[in-house]
């Protein structure tokens, strides 16, 4: 069984990490966008609320949890971009 040196080892890491930081790339279009969409529900709701709407309070109650979650995982997906990128420099 051939023995499988560092420099293998660093090609194989280095595939690894350029198509992570792809895909991860590739996502920051949609997730993007998705917190477009969620911001402008969010303020929608706010001026139904405005208008004593009582469907706007639940409707900004939603958007409001869904923009918190898709900023955390906009937060995950930065750190994975940055540490793929210090992986490979």
């Amino acid at each position: 069984m051939p023995r499988t040196g560092k420099a293998t080892k660093r090609r194989q890491l280095e595939k690894v990490l350029s198509a992570t930081l792809g895909r991860a790339l590739d996502m920051e279009v949609p997730l993007n966008d998705a917190m477009h969409f969620v911001l402008a529900l969010r303020l929608i709701a706010d001026g139904m609320d405005t208008d004593r709407d009582d469907n706007g309070r639940a409707i900004a109650a939603v958007a409001r949890a869904a923009l918190q979650r898709l900023d955390a995982v906009e937060g995950a997906w930065s750190g994975l971009v940055k540490a793929a990128q210090r992986t490979a420099a």
